[in-house]
């Protein structure tokens, strides 16, 4: 509910998007905590998998659990053979922590190219995971070992 929207929203084989969650038990009986989920989606016609959502709730923020998504999604990227790279739109203020994890800015996001999902002012953010395994080109000036 912190969220304000249904994160599970097309989170199907039909939908294609996909979810991992962070959760902690508070012990005691006391029940389960969500620390963050990250919603993706493997798209292996384009050798990508792209982030939609990444989303800590704001008392669990700072610790670190986000950093614990975003890595685990990439190792998992890793371990696809037909996947070279990890996209996903960022917020201005999720710049800095992406370009900690790896990420590279790609492109700003301007009106004319917002949808439902994304906002002017997001920036598009890459991470090579894969050296063209998937017989894709590899990016310009790198070469292929």
């Amino acid at each position: 509910e912190c969220f304000r929207e249904d994160c599970l929203e097309g989170c199907s084989k039909r939908g294609g998007w996909r979810i991992n969650i962070l959760a902690a038990g508070l012990g005691q009986g006391a029940g389960v905590s969500l620390l963050g989920f990250v919603v993706y989606r493997v798209k292996p016609e384009v050798h990508a998998l792209t982030v939609a959502k990444l989303a800590v709730p704001a008392i669990y923020r700072r610790k670190g659990y986000g950093r614990v998504l975003m890595a685990d999604l990439v190792q998992q990227a890793k371990s696809l053979p037909e996947i070279d790279v990890v996209s996903l739109a960022s917020l201005q203020e999720a710049i800095t922590f992406y370009h900690s994890l790896g990420f590279k800015r790609k492109q700003a996001i301007t009106a004319k190219d917002e949808t439902v999902s994304l906002v002017p002012g997001q920036v598009f953010m890459e991470r090579r995971v894969g050296s063209g395994r998937s017989g894709k080109a590899p990016a310009p000036g790198r070469k292929r070992r």
